[in-house]
């Protein structure tokens, strides 16, 4: 047992080759910035130690399996250069998982099509997650922009239990979003309870605003289409496979057209029938349409749904796929790990983003005071790099794991030969 945290993808959904080089750029500055690490083993002079490095994007891209933060291993992850994903298994409950979910983040963000961060198969949409790669990068983003009836659609096509309410009304934005999300309803709870919810969304105050006079015309319209496709299935001298047959033809060649229009390719001289025909396209809500059809003809959505989803879409009301909600504000490292800026010295790079406190500068002046007093006594012991491993395994040992820096332990294998070096 563990937790394990993924991106959901639609499929087709892909990062655009013109951005996978930057996105791999903008991924290792995350793992960084998050405090992900690998433990480098070195054994010199029969002794062994383990260094902290941290991890480097190469040919084939980066991996690691300890978070600095957290003083904690899990299992490996990292990022896929050549493919441009991340990857990762058991992340725990601390800081690796969270800068696993923003790292997954980030990729939803360069991707083209429905994608979100899912820990243990629950969708996670923290703005923080967000809010700190805006932070890491200068950006501007927001929640990405989803469309609510595709993310339903892929849970259950992956056999998944249905998505809350909640996550998915989180992408209802403007009127398309608003559609997509009443056909879900629709869906999930019938069409009369999908029509319900939509009225009551406009209350009393707002009957008069014009906006909302827009919604609920739109949204009368698939109420006209039902009431249309039950007359037909009504009156209709055809039985109901023959009529059930030639709806679903109906909506498919109207469907399969290139142009927006609110006519078929084909005329249909029963009047009922060609109201149905008209109020299927002015809806512009393919999934509530089926599911009107086989409420009425007791049908099964998903079977009826098979026929037309390869060719349904909507044609008046589709979002800009680039299209911004409200910007995100900043959430720093330490804000989004809840962490102190004391704790965020391996990260300091002297461009002031890190404020540390009185009580940390006094500690490294305290540091200065003692290395200044060292340094003019220090002497080159007979064999230093016997030295230097004995000492960095004391520590370790009498200490727990406070680990030594591998770029440090590098540097001092350059310059064994210098006092300064060993007063350090």
């Amino acid at each position: 047992m563990g937790t394990f945290a993924e991106l959901f993808k639609k499929k087709g959904a892909d990062i655009p080759a013109d951005k996978k080089e930057e996105f791999a750029c903008r991924i290792e500055k995350l793992f960084r910035a998050g405090g992900m690490m690998e433990l480098e083993p070195v054994k010199i002079c029969d002794r062994e130690a383990r260094l902290l490095k941290e991890p480097s994007m190469g040919e084939h891209g980066m991996c690691f399996w300890y978070n600095y933060f957290e003083d904690n291993g899990w299992e490996t992850a990292g990022f896929n250069r050549n493919d441009a994903y991340v990857w990762g298994g058991n992340v725990g409950w601390g800081h690796f998982k969270e800068v696993m979910a923003a790292a997954y983040t980030l990729e939803g963000l360069y991707t083209d099509g429905e994608t979100f961060p899912m820990v243990d198969n629950v969708p996670v949409l923290s703005p923080a997650y967000t809010g700190w790669i805006n932070y890491l990068f200068n950006e501007q983003y927001s929640l990405k922009r989803n469309d609510p009836w595709a993310i339903f659609e892929e849970f259950h096509d992956r056999g998944s239990k249905d998505p809350d309410d909640s996550f998915l009304i989180e992408f209802v934005d403007g009127l398309a979003g608003l559609i997509s999300y009443y056909e879900v309803k629709a869906v999930q709870n019938g069409t009369d309870a999908a029509d319900e919810w939509i009225e009551g969304m406009v209350d009393d105050e707002q009957k008069d605003d014009g906006s909302s006079q827009v919604r609920l015309s739109f949204f009368g319209c698939a109420k006209l289409f039902k009431a249309a496709i039950r007359k037909y299935h009504e009156k209709s001298e055809l039985d109901e496979a023959a009529q059930l047959a030639q709806t679903m033809e109906m909506l498919r060649l109207y469907y399969e057209q290139d142009s927006p229009s609110l006519k078929g390719s084909r005329e249909y001289e029963d009047p009922n029938f060609s109201y149905a025909q008209y109020f299927a396209a002015l809806s512009d809500s393919p999934a509530y349409v089926v599911k009107a059809v086989a409420e009425i003809y007791g049908a099964d959505f998903w079977e009826l749904w098979e026929q037309v989803r390869g060719v349904a879409k909507k044609r008046f009301f589709v979002p800009e796929p680039n299209a911004r909600q409200k910007y995100i504000s900043n959430v720093s490292t330490a804000d989004f790990l809840n962490l102190v800026p004391d704790d965020l010295i391996p990260l300091w790079d002297g461009e002031g983003r890190i404020r540390f406190s009185e009580e940390l500068k006094e500690w490294f002046r305290e540091l200065k005071k003692r290395y200044d007093e060292i340094l003019p006594g220090s002497v080159i012991p007979e064999n230093p790099l016997f030295h230097v491993m004995v000492l960095i395994q004391t520590v370790e040992q009498k200490t727990g794991n406070p680990y030594t820096f591998y770029d440090f332990f590098a540097e001092t294998m350059e310059h064994l030969g210098d006092k300064r070096f060993m007063a350090l």
